[in-house]
C-alpha cells in the first residue's frame, strides 16, 4: 500500500502536537479510532459519503466522542473531516503508529519461519536485534511453509533471508551458471 504524502504530514503534526508528556493517551486514541474506522463499516461510510456535510459530520463525532476520547485527537479528526481528508484516516492513524514506534525507539520485525517459533527462540530473536539495534523489538511470527525452514527477518525495506528456499535458489544458480563438467571437456 502505498502511503500518500498528505497522511504523512498529517499524522507528522499529530504526533508532534502531542509531545511527550501527552503521546501515550493521544495514541489510545488513535489506535481506538483506526480499529473503529477498519472493522464498523457503517462508521466508514458515514465519514466517507459525500453527501453528508463535514458541519454534519464534525457535530456528530463531536456529540459522540467528547470527553471519551483524546480533545487533541477529536480536534483533529474534525479538522481532517473539514478538510475532506477523511479517507485517509486510516493511512493517517497507521503513519502516526509508525511515528509513534520512532518516537519511543521500538521496531517492529517481521520472522517468516516455516513452522510457529517456538516462545524461547522468539525471545531469542529479540534479544539478539535488541542487542545489535539498541531498540525496542516487537516480533511478529509469520508462517510460510513453502520456505522449508530457516527464517526470514524483515524491518521496513531491509531483509534477511536465510530459508532454505532462498539457500536451494541460491545453490541452483551457481550449478547453472557453472555447467558441471564443462571444465573437464577441452576441444582443440
Amino acid at each position: 500500500m502505498k502511503i500518500e504524502p498528505v497522511s504523512v504530514t498529517y499524522a507528522r503534526a499529530l504526533i508532534d502536537l502531542a509531545a511527550a508528556e501527552r503521546l501515550e493517551p493521544v495514541m489510545e486514541a488513535v489506535r481506538f479510532l483506526a480499529k473503529l474506522i477498519r472493522e464498523d463499516r457503517e462508521f466508514r461510510a458515514f465519514l466517507e459519503t459525500p453527501s453528508i456535510g463535514a458541519a454534519r459530520k464534525r457535530a456528530a463525532l463531536d456529540k459522540v466522542f467528547r470527553g471519551k476520547l483524546d480533545d487533541l485527537v477529536l480536534d483533529f479528526m474534525e479538522l481532517v473531516v473539514a478538510r475532506s481528508r477523511q479517507s485517509l484516516l486510516g493511512e493517517i492513524f497507521a503513519t502516526c503508529e509508525t511515528l509513534y514506534d520512532a518516537a519511543v525507539g521500538r521496531i517492529k520485525v517481521e520472522a517468516t519461519t516455516a513452522v510457529p517459533l517456538a516462545a524461547e527462540r522468539r525471545d531469542s530473536i529479540a534479544a539478539d536485534l535488541r542487542k545489535r539495534l539498541g531498540k525496542q523489538i516487537v516480533l511478529h511470527n509469520q508462517v510460510r511453509p513453502e520456505i522449508l525452514g530457516g527464517l526470514i527477518l524483515r524491518y521496513g525495506d531491509l531483509v534477511a533471508d536465510d530459508s532454505v528456499k532462498a539457500s536451494l535458489t541460491r545453490i541452483a544458480g551457481r550449478l547453472l551458471a557453472r555447467r558441471p563438467g564443462s571444465e573437464l571437456v577441452h576441444e582443440n
